[in-house]
């Protein structure tokens, strides 16, 4: 035996030491931390309803997707109807899951004992990847759908087959979670480039295949092509300045409570400047870090990074040398030092996590919150006891309650526990619109925490859920709550139903719910003055939401300064308008100051405009926007 060879089988052993031993103390790892977030609880609702028999719904009575992660739902069901619960079977397949993954990453690098080192430190040490290695959520599948996805691109099968498997992967990786392409797509755009449209686009429509069934069944099922989250969580109405600074606040969080997250992932995009690796996979994450800026991140800190990190993490791996050199030492110490530096590591922590603090001082005053600690001590797994139910949380009390006094209508903005604990026969009417089709589509309501838009129901809505007589004081509302209902609760295959779809994915009812929550005032009665510096919470002030605040002028005139007393730490869009159309319009910039009291802003514009309404619309600041007073001047 020569000595390389020698070597080479020396390095493999070491690999396959480190891969095994690696497995057992991430199993170790996971039983330890292991939990269930509440949001988990709102997939668990529609399993359930649907292994009773009543379809995939939230509720009952209407076909809506409240879940994002189809394929993940359809993974965790048949264990949870082989055990009859859905608590330990979650826990139990998530955990291996997660080892699943694990284990592809480190495969992926044998051969190379620093390689793995470092894959099992950076994965063992980073707490946004341990704490949703569990949760209940999609995470765990994500993280092994993407694993394999890079080892196959990294393999040397024929052209077609690689293309035919990395579809396929693509597919099962939109069907766990929409957004997660923008991970993969430069890679995908790639390998369509080399093997050549016309070669590739044969196994790339086949790979689809799962995804494209699935978006044909949730259009024939649901009505629609998305989740009714997206509608609940991306279409609120909050101005763009607010969630992309939420987005930053996000990033900043996972810095501060999850730095060896962030740091393996910023090294990987710029890690192609270093001659470490492609750029596929980094550009990858920029696009998905912008995406994740763009809709102002989640509540959940770090839940959006574990994706792009396991990506990184495998990017660095595969980029070093596969002997021992200084940079490996100094990485693995990189890595050990920051997971150990990190507020709360991942493998210090016991059954007493999240007992330091009340469950409320966990939410940051940016609204996001570390989950795990929220929970942890109602639904971890080292807290479960013999006779007592899990998770062990005052929600799932009052949602058993809820069932057991025979409520048939209940609003909550807690809807997972709850949910799931009420059953089939509560009807919830979830405060988000999470599983409500009305008021997912409805505008939200200041002021806002990422993720948890409120919605105001509109009046007569409980009372036409209870009696089924739409009854909805607001008729035009009321007439789009019929078309979503003749979508969600008519026959499937109804002429009526399929023409109601086209018109509402085409946006034709959009005009029914455009002037929902629009305060509507006379001139008159916004026409007393107050001084500067006045107090903009008064209630002698216009208070708006999203949408923002009509002034009618009762006819038409013309002016040459609107005078507008408005909360100083916003920003406002004010339009002029005759006939419902807009005739001019401008911006009421105003830096952020931290004073939100009144001032007053002189505003000339053209003399020869007619008009016979003045809108001003919230375009940006801290959600607590008001109307002192507005004055038409000649």
């Amino acid at each position: 035996m020569t000595l390389a060879t020698a070597e080479a089988t020396d390095n493999r052993l070491t690999t396959r030491v480190i891969l095994v031993a690696g497995l057992a103390v991430f199993f170790l790892l996971l039983i330890r931390t292991a939990w269930l977030d509440d949001d988990a609880y709102i997939t668990f609702r529609t399993l359930d309803n649907f292994l009773n028999g009543f379809g995939l719904r939230w509720n009952t009575i209407n076909r809506v997707q409240a879940y994002t992660h189809p394929l993940w739902m359809m993974v965790v069901t048949p264990f949870a109807a082989l055990t009859g619960e859905v608590y330990y079977a979650s826990l139990f397949l998530s955990i291996g899951v997660s080892l699943a993954a694990v284990g592809v990453m480190l495969a992926s690098v044998a051969g190379s004992a620093p390689a793995a080192l470092f894959t099992l430190s950076a994965l063992a040490l980073s707490k946004s990847f341990v704490d949703y290695s569990t949760s209940g959520l999609e995470n765990p599948l994500t993280h092994l759908l993407l694993a394999v996805f890079f080892v196959a691109q990294a393999s040397l099968l024929p052209a077609r087959r690689r293309l035919l498997l990395l579809s396929l992967l693509v597919a099962l990786l939109m069907l766990n979670r929409m957004d997660t392409i923008l991970l993969v797509l430069p890679t995908m755009v790639v390998e369509v480039y080399r093997a050549g449209i016309r070669r590739a686009w044969k196994p790339i429509l086949l790979g689809l295949i799962p995804f494209l069934a699935w978006e044909a069944f949730s259009l024939i099922y649901y009505g629609f092509l998305v989740p009714n989250t997206a509608y609940s969580k991306l279409r609120h109405g909050v101005p763009r300045p607010e969630i992309l600074y939420q987005g930053f606040l996000y990033l900043l969080d996972a810095v501060g409570n999850a730095p060896l997250t962030m740091l393996l992932i910023m090294g990987t995009i710029v890690s192609p400047f270093l001659g470490l690796g492609g750029w596929t996979a980094p550009l990858g994450i920029l696009l998905y870090i912008a995406y994740v800026v763009w809709v102002g991140g989640d509540f959940m800190g770090g839940r959006f990074f574990t994706a792009p990190f396991v990506v990184a993490v495998l990017q660095l791996a595969r980029s070093g040398p596969p002997r021992f050199t200084l940079g490996w030492a100094l990485a693995i110490g990189l890595v050990w030092l920051t997971g150990l530096t990190t507020p709360r590591p991942t493998i210090t922590s016991t059954s007493a996590y999240g007992s330091d603090i009340d469950p409320g001082e966990a939410i940051a005053r940016t609204g996001i919150t570390d989950e795990r600690r929220y929970y942890y001590q109602q639904s971890g797994l080292l807290m479960a006891r013999r006779g007592v139910p899990m998770p062990n949380h005052k929600w799932l009390y009052m949602g058993q309650s809820a069932r057991n006094r025979g409520e048939r209508l209940i609003e909550t903005d807690a809807a997972g526990f709850i949910g799931y604990a009420a059953g089939p026969t509560v009807h919830l009417v979830d405060k988000y619109g999470l599983g409500d089709p009305l008021m997912a589509r409805l505008p939200a309501e200041p002021p806002w925490r990422i993720g948890h838009f409120i919605r105001r129901p509109p009046r007569g809505y409980f009372e036409t859920l209870d009696t089924g007589r739409n009854i909805i004081l607001d008729q035009a509302v009321g007439q789009y709550y019929e078309k979503l209902k003749i979508i969600t609760e008519a026959p499937i295959w109804s002429r009526s139903r399929w023409r109601t779809i086209l018109q509402m994915n085409l946006g034709r009812y959009e005009n029914l719910i455009a002037d929902y929550g629009t305060a509507q005032v006379d001139l008159e009665d916004v026409s007393k003055i107050k001084p500067d510096g006045f107090d903009a919470e008064s209630t002698d002030n216009v208070g708006m939401t999203f949408r923002g605040v009509e002034i009618s002028l009762q006819q038409p005139r013309t002016a040459s300064t609107i005078r507008a007393s408005v909360s100083r730490n916003d920003s406002y869009h004010l339009s002029l308008e005759r006939d419902g159309e807009t005739v001019w319009e401008t911006e009421i910039d105003q830096p952020p100051s931290g004073d939100s009291s009144l001032l007053a802003h002189d505003i000339e514009i053209p003399s020869d405009i007619l008009f016979d309404a003045v809108r001003l619309k919230p375009s940006g600041g801290d959600s607590l926007y008001a109307l002192g007073y507005l004055e038409v001047l000649p």
